[in-house]
């Protein structure tokens, strides 16, 4: 499969370094989602992957154009998963650190976009019910945001958790 290349080439990048094999495994990846079925539901973990692939190779060349584009494909995939499908979660993370990439390497001049990215997330992530991912937001970012009501979200966890009901959340 298209996507086991992909993979194996994205392992080789992050075990060698080869900046080859992560340009190699964008085009692989790139590939795999142009092919993929609107229906498949590969689909997801398909566009995660070349996301994910984009995301590090800003991180080394900090071309903006890849973390923009990462971005894009990650809200695609967020818009593809219905509420509760098992890789939502992973895609609102990766999703997150993408904005957080981004913010950082424009040093705080869209300060906007990262607001309303991040209270995208929460919203999302709240409204999905999943308060472990809402609890790993926050400890993720709290640190490198100082993005308002992340307190206000670790009282949401607080009290879902004390009261063991995530409908205690409902009418956020």
């Amino acid at each position: 499969c298209l996507n086991n290349f992909g993979m194996v080439l994205s392992c080789r990048f992050q075990y060698l370094g080869n900046m080859e094999d992560l340009h190699r495994s964008i085009e692989v990846f790139t590939q795999v989602v142009e092919l993929a079925q609107d229906g498949d539901p590969q689909k997801l973990c398909f566009i995660n992957n070349l996301a994910s692939e984009l995301a590090s190779r800003f991180h080394f060349h900090k071309d903006i154009v890849d973390i923009n584009r990462a971005i894009a494909l990650l809200y695609l995939a967020d818009s593809l998963a219905p509420a509760g499908h098992p890789e939502k979660p992973p895609h609102l993370m990766t999703l997150g650190r993408a904005l957080i990439a981004r913010w950082g390497h424009i040093s705080g001049l869209d300060d906007y976009a990262l607001s309303r990215g991040t209270h995208i997330l929460r919203g999302r992530i709240v409204a999905m019910k999943d308060y472990s991912v809402l609890d790993h937001f926050i400890n993720s970012f709290k640190g490198q945001l100082e993005v308002e009501n992340l307190d206000n979200d670790a009282s949401i966890i607080a009290h879902a958790t004390s009261n063991n009901s995530a409908s205690s959340c409902s009418d956020l």
